[in-house]
């Protein structure tokens, strides 16, 4: 369990260091405002809700209200699905994250070798 936070710690340093070293000196601090601004608008908003989904999609029985026949809360869930489409949604924005981090290393490189 330590070691898998120590991991996942070590990752965000190399985000981070990936993100410092492919913007200029003079743009450094407005580099990391703006990449801050897009991880809390496109992690923290959009992030509760495809989770919601998640959950929703897991329910096997969901109850009925009597008068109206309209779906209630869910009674039983599939935690076995809940958990691989958690697993599922890890897996790829963790190859997303890895995808970006190529290309942010491959344009530096292409930009130092330039220089």
């Amino acid at each position: 369990m330590a070691s898998e936070r120590r991991n996942m710690f070590y990752q965000n340093k190399k985000k981070e260091t990936t993100e410092i070293w492919c913007v200029g000196p003079d743009w450094k601090s407005l580099g990391m405002g703006v990449q801050w601004v897009l991880v809390r608008s496109l992690g923290t908003i959009p992030g509760p809700v495809i989770i919601g989904w998640i959950i929703d999609t897991g329910c096997v029985h969901w109850r009925r209200n009597p008068c109206s026949d309209t779906r209630g809360e869910c009674i039983v869930y599939d935690t076995y699905a809940i958990g691989r489409y958690i697993a599922a949604m890890g897996i790829f924005f963790k190859g997303m994250q890895v995808i970006f981090l190529g290309l942010a290393k491959w344009s530096n490189a292409k930009r130092l070798s330039e220089a």
